[in-house]
């Protein structure tokens, strides 16, 4: 970096679109997604996304977040934009996963 030169501050975000639950399905969760990480592209977020993710991929998408965090020195916002299902239980809020039967609290994303 340029003597003088300021760092900007970091804005990063996640945008995942989950529409195809095998319980039925989302018309919007892809497609709302798809728009908000161009929206937020154009903002100046450095975005990654993803649709109709797994509960493994969810969750390794989460740790990628915090970790670009981490990595990025100063932050700005950190976002997470999700187009699905989600759940409170107990006080916690949780991302529900499409093609994962939700038997237990385990199966969703915190």
């Amino acid at each position: 970096m340029p003597a003088g030169a300021t760092q900007t501050p970091a804005r990063i975000a996640l945008v995942v679109g989950q529409s195809d639950y095998h319980c039925s399905r989302l018309i919007t969760g892809t497609s709302d997604a798809s728009a908000m990480s161009e929206a937020l592209t154009s903002a100046g977020f450095e975005v990654e996304g993803g649709a109709d993710l797994t509960v493994e991929v969810l969750k390794q998408k989460v740790v990628n977040l915090v970790e670009r965090a981490r990595r990025a020195g100063e932050v700005e916002t950190v976002l997470v934009y999700l187009d699905g299902r989600v759940a409170q239980i107990d006080g916690e809020n949780l991302l529900l996963p499409v093609g994962t039967p939700l038997d237990r609290t385990s199966d969703a994303v915190l």
